[in-house]
């Protein structure tokens, strides 16, 4: 249909924050391809991103984008250079908020009872900018001839739908519930209201599921998240709009296998390199990683080390020779690169330290407040040369700029032999899908969304773990079994978890279900409007 409009609307578009921009951004040449020049993003303004490409304002927007900033509503129009330079308007709505939010908040109590009195910046600063959204998005729709359809992401974007409220077919997509995420998922015999409250995530909740309940469509992005938004929110998903990585975004498998090749070789040398001052290591060493954000309880940081721990003990009373190395990829506070580590690999001077430093960099607050070094330590995980599993604490982001470890993430998850992903709660789980995606295998549990999807297709190479069911137990012998198998069954294994990736984890298998969610929200809009008349 050439007027048929999609407005995607995220407040991660062209403002990388967490896995909605990985959705977005790996799903956005479909997109175009679907609705060619008519496909827009919709994002918050953050002075400090730079993801956007800036070019003049088209002649049918400026009078829009005018009339707006009369009302404080800023908005910058571009292509976004992350996704395919797609069209992206961002909103800036600081001065907006300032001038209008407890208006907003008194017209949504007075409509839909969203109490909101003793809400904070927090809540207030996204509900401001999707009002402003909303009334963009409504000029829109007076000026711009066509159908317009409007795809909302997560409880931020809620103020669009209950501004504009039975003005044009919206879908809403929770990828995590507000309470699931502040709970981890242990809300089950409670009552989601009352416990919201208790977990002060009580505005978002109400906003989440005013916006669930009033969206034309409404979709969660895996089966264990659908459960829970029922439950949770009060409405069954009409959709499940399962997530995915954009086919070439992945390698063949015989570049891949080069590529792997050259940045193990990369990996290993500064392994070496970190040891060396102390003891060397052989080329025979396995190495394995873990990433995300610093929740260490919901993360399952404490169970993987506790695993490491009990590998390290079995590992070293058989006496074998085996070689773990771990690095732990979780950003925190730093200061600037470990002393010893600094000697060592930028002026080769002699280090001070007896045993190698567990983690590379100087946190910027006393390490015996952190719980990942409490827990090594705890754990006898100490780089003492007759450990077995060797630790390296890597807190900050990995960037293609990274001086010291010289390789971006994408590169270090090639080069890596495993990823271990041990979420309590994760309503889908991109890390484990792309570590299988770029020839490693990968750990990740079954109440995981992308867990619960791979469990029906294939095990061998990605590796389920019930969190319910003795896992530190299960994950011991795994990566036993890991450490202990040849070379030849390592092959073989990263081969399987790559393939079940490129058959069932591709976009172009998946990205139906959002074009199916449109074509109804579409066809119930029309029908609901004819009703009303």
């Amino acid at each position: 249909m050439k007027n048929r409009y999609l407005w995607e609307v995220s407040f991660e578009c062209g403002n990388k924050v967490g896995g909605i921009w990985t959705v977005i951004t790996s799903k956005n040449s479909y997109m175009r391809k679907k609705f060619k020049d008519n496909y827009f993003t919709i994002g918050f303004y953050d002075k400090n991103k730079f993801e956007i490409i800036k070019k003049p304002v088209p002649v049918y927007l400026k009078k829009i984008f005018k009339k707006l900033n009369k009302k404080g509503i800023k908005l910058h129009y571009g292509l976004w250079a992350y996704a395919n330079n797609s069209k992206i308007i961002l909103i800036d709505s600081k001065e907006f908020m300032e001038k209008e939010i407890n208006s907003i908040k008194k017209e949504f109590w007075e409509k839909y009872k969203l109490d909101s009195l003793h809400s904070t910046y927090e809540f207030d600063e996204p509900l401001a900018w999707s009002v402003a959204v909303g009334m963009f998005l409504e000029e829109i729709k007076k000026t711009v001839k066509g159908t317009h359809l409007i795809q909302l992401h997560e409880w931020l974007t809620g103020g669009v739908l209950l501004y504009l409220n039975k003005q044009l077919p919206i879908v809403f997509t929770t990828h995590a519930t507000v309470v699931g995420r502040a709970s981890s998922g242990n809300f089950k015999g409670r009552n989601p209201d009352i416990l919201s409250k208790e977990l002060k995530v009580w505005e978002k909740h109400q906003l989440e599921k005013l916006s669930a309940n009033f969206a034309t469509v409404f979709t969660t992005v895996s089966d264990s998240t659908s459960k829970e938004a029922h439950k949770v929110l009060g409405r069954k998903p009409d959709f499940v709009t399962y997530n995915a990585l954009n086919k070439n975004s992945l390698s063949s498998l015989n570049l891949l296998k080069t590529e792997k090749m050259k940045f193990e070789t990369k990996l290993k040398n500064f392994v070496k390199k970190y040891f060396s001052p102390y003891y060397s290591l052989k080329d025979e060493m396995r190495i394995i990683h873990t990433s995300g954000r610093y929740e260490f309880v919901n993360k399952g940081y404490g169970l993987f080390i506790d695993a490491l721990g009990e590998l390290n003990k079995h590992l070293k009373s058989e006496k074998s020779e085996k070689t773990l190395v771990v690095f732990i990829l979780v950003p925190t506070g730093t200061i600037s690169v470990n002393d010893d580590v600094a000697r060592n690999f930028y002026s080769n001077s002699k280090v001070l330290s007896s045993i190698p430093p567990l983690s590379a960099f100087k946190l910027a607050y006393d390490e015996n407040q952190d719980k990942i070094l409490c827990r090594l330590k705890e754990k006898g995980l100490m780089n003492k040369e007759e450990d077995r599993v060797k630790v390296i604490y890597y807190p900050k982001y990995i960037t293609h700029e990274d001086s010291l470890l010289g390789l971006g993430y994408e590169q270090f998850m090639i080069a890596s032999d495993m990823g271990v992903f041990l979420s309590k709660y994760e309503p889908w789980g991109y890390t484990p899908m792309e570590s299988a995606a770029f020839l490693s295998e990968a750990i990740t549990t079954t109440s995981s969304g992308f867990g619960s999807a791979v469990k029906i297709k294939s095990k061998k190479g990605i590796h389920l773990i019930d969190l319910t069911k003795d896992p530190i137990i299960r994950l011991t012998n795994i990566l036993e079994r890991f450490i202990k198998q040849s070379d030849s069954e390592k092959t073989s294994s990263e081969e399987s978890s790559y393939k079940v990736i490129k058959k069932h984890f591709i976009w172009d298998n998946v990205i139906n279900n959002y074009f199916e969610a449109y074509d109804f929200a579409e066809d119930n809009f029309l029908l609901t409007r004819e009703r009303r008349s």
